[in-house]
């Protein structure tokens, strides 16, 4: 089902709210304190490894840290996954920011999909996007569409699509299904884009959709706020440094089974 492990998201393709990434100027806003802290350039490094002894059951554990500045400290990350059954796993993952890193875009993992997976459904806030702080005109429901349908052609190339307050989200084709249901409600994103394609872009002709699915799925996700031409993002809608999680059970489905 997947074609990479999981990787690391804290960050966004940034809005015009967060700042103009083709103006000068941008340095005390969002983007420009981003880019300052690499952000947009993280790197993770494994630090620990393990797995369960023969006995205890299928567990395995990977600890990271992560830095776009070559400050190790910046983020400490990991995550676990255990086998509960030949068709279903859970991975906990949990996230340390470190106490420079105090409004960050997002954090979450980004989960790439083999091609295929394009039919969408999700039980929460929909069916158009939504963030933190734009969810009034949205309902909570069981919504349907496509992973091809969920881009947003901004003229900027930018972040989009995002579903805040997500019980679970399942991706079908022909090959199966996939569901993945959270211990808490998350937000997720489902595209054919990851962040740095639409971080690289300038013009929506730009960009080359990719044959897999990139599932983004964030434990806190920063509100976007009126920057463009108004107030920052309100401070009860940004991310402080603390400690996050994700528990996320992922079960596999037949061909029959996609919708």
């Amino acid at each position: 089902v997947l074609t990479a492990p999981p990787e690391l998201s804290i960050w966004r393709a940034p809005t015009d709210n967060d700042g103009l990434k083709l103006w000068t100027g941008q340095a005390n806003k969002p983007l420009g304190r981003w880019k300052g802290l690499g952000l947009d350039q993280v790197e993770s490094r494994l630090t620990d490894y393990a797995i369960a002894r023969p006995g205890e059951g299928s567990a395995w554990s990977w600890t990271f840290q992560a830095s776009g500045r070559e400050q190790w400290s910046d983020f400490t990350w990991s995550y676990r996954i255990l086998l509960e059954a030949p068709d279903r796993l859970r991975l906990q993952a949990t996230f340390k920011p470190g106490p420079e890193l105090v409004d960050l875009p997002r954090i979450g993992l980004i989960f790439r999909l083999a091609p295929g997976y394009e039919h969408l459904a999700w039980d929460g806030l929909g069916p158009f996007e939504n963030y933190p702080d734009r969810v009034a005109a949205c309902w909570d429901a069981v919504h349907e569409s496509t992973v091809r349908d969920q881009y947003t052609p901004y003229i900027m190339p930018q972040e989009n699509g995002l579903k805040c307050e997500t019980r679970w989200v399942r991706l079908g084709g022909k090959k199966g299904s996939v569901r993945v249901e959270g211990g808490q409600p998350f937000a997720f994103s489902a595209t054919h884009f990851h962040p740095m394609d639409l971080t690289q872009s300038f013009h929506t002709h730009e960009l080359q959709p990719r044959r897999e699915t990139v599932l983004c799925i964030d434990a806190a996700h920063r509100g976007v706020g009126t920057g463009s031409c108004g107030p920052d993002t309100r401070p009860e809608y940004r991310l402080a440094a603390k400690k996050v999680q994700l528990d996320l059970g992922w079960t596999l489905g037949d061909a029959a089974n996609t919708t």
